[in-house]
């Protein structure tokens, strides 16, 4: 039994030793002895069986398991157990670190038995450490059909647990097809990859790999002539009044600096100890090296009404988007037609046609070396 939070701990932490010590014989005996005890339901073997997932490789417990429900009874007993796991997983009464713990053992169910749980408890009303045991308990799963159902309610999940899941691509082969063939649907954008994932893609790839043609051109190469051309800004003296001024005409409407401006993308006061050198590519290519977190999205509503902007706020109801100026608009979930990311930031690409070289030294001053009072002057 395990009727409390420290007792169902304790289990945990039982379960985790005997993970890391026992031979594949003695796994298998305990296996067998403990889904026997799953007929009723008691949280103890969930709390027992979630330590071993946390200690052992995934393939190792799933082979044990499926050893361990040989018989008709103890295959009956384990699906008993992965439908406890998933009421408690979807419970908000039980304590969330149980939740997590039911969890994480999930990918040892039916793929068609845990799939529609799993993604479920993706939602954006789920505490983080829900979500992070969903996406991990799926990519251990690592099961085709399961991953194309995923990918074919992309445009319901969160940004985080999108976020997630691509992040978990190199853990699951299953998932990393079904992410490859729905950037050939064009279902997710390249930008949305997270970039340690697309440059592992990149580099895992060979001369031709249609990989490579999925992702499109290296971020890093898109506007290295137009940086070229700006090098000299970065030697030439610069004016950190006149750039507090560049500031308040080109960036104030999506950044601040020093709670100046309208937090639209990044907080500028967080690039100041960056190399000049870097914050150029910054300015004038914003796509190469963009976090998914200032992807811009495009959302399509029933109604037909087309917003886009960076999205702001996510409920299991609504989706809240951040527009320039500081705009916020709030959409229910049931008007969304299509919510799709762009393939770039949304700061766009074309400053330079805007501010002179000049312009851009004395922007550069002002962000190593930012000053609210000057910005407050203009």
């Amino acid at each position: 039994e395990a009727s409390s939070p420290r007792q169902f701990e304790f289990l945990r932490l039982a379960g985790a030793a005997i993970g890391r010590q026992a031979s594949d014989e003695a796994l298998r005996s305990f296996l067998e002895r403990l889904l026997a005890r799953a007929e009723a339901r008691n949280a103890g073997p969930i709390a027992l069986v979630s330590g071993l997932a946390g200690a052992m490789e995934s393939g190792r417990l799933r082979e044990a398991v499926r050893h361990a429900a040989g018989s008709r009874r103890a295959e009956q007993n384990l699906n008993r157990l992965i439908d406890q796991a998933i009421e408690i997983a979807k419970s908000n009464t039980d304590p969330v670190a149980r939740r997590q713990a039911a969890c994480a053992i999930l990918f040892l169910g039916n793929p068609i038995q845990v799939t529609e749980p799993l993604v479920d408890l993706m939602d954006a009303s789920a505490p983080p450490e829900l979500m992070s045991a969903s996406i991990q308990s799926f990519a251990n799963l690592n099961d085709a059909d399961s991953a194309r159902a995923l990918f074919e309610r992309w445009g319901t999940l969160p940004l985080a647990g999108r976020n997630g899941v691509l992040s978990a691509s190199p853990q699951s082969s299953a998932i990393r097809d079904a992410m490859l063939n729905a950037l050939k649907n064009k279902d997710i954008s390249p930008a949305e990859l997270p970039l340690s994932v697309a440059d592992e893609l990149r580099r895992s790839a060979s001369e031709g790999d249609p990989v490579l043609a999925l992702l499109g051109a290296d971020r890093s190469s898109d506007r290295g002539k137009v940086i070229e051309s700006y090098k000299d800004c970065l030697s030439i003296s610069a004016d950190r009044a006149a750039g507090a001024k560049v500031f308040k005409t080109i960036c104030f409407n999506c950044h601040t600096v020093q709670r100046v401006g309208t937090p639209l993308g990044p907080d500028l006061i967080t690039v100041a100890s960056r190399p000049k050198e870097e914050l150029l590519v910054d300015i004038l290519d914003p796509s190469r090296r963009v976090s998914p977190d200032f992807l811009g999205y495009t959302l399509a509503t029933t109604d037909g009404r087309v917003i886009n902007g960076l999205i702001a706020a996510e409920t299991s109801d609504t989706i809240t988007l951040r527009r320039e100026q500081g705009e916020q608009v709030t959409i229910s979930r049931a008007d969304v037609e299509q919510l799709r990311a762009g393939s770039k930031s949304f700061m766009p690409d074309g400053l330079e046609q805007k501010i002179t070289p000049q312009d851009i030294a004395n922007l550069l001053a002002l962000l190593r070396a930012p000053d609210r009072g000057l910005l407050e002057e203009q």
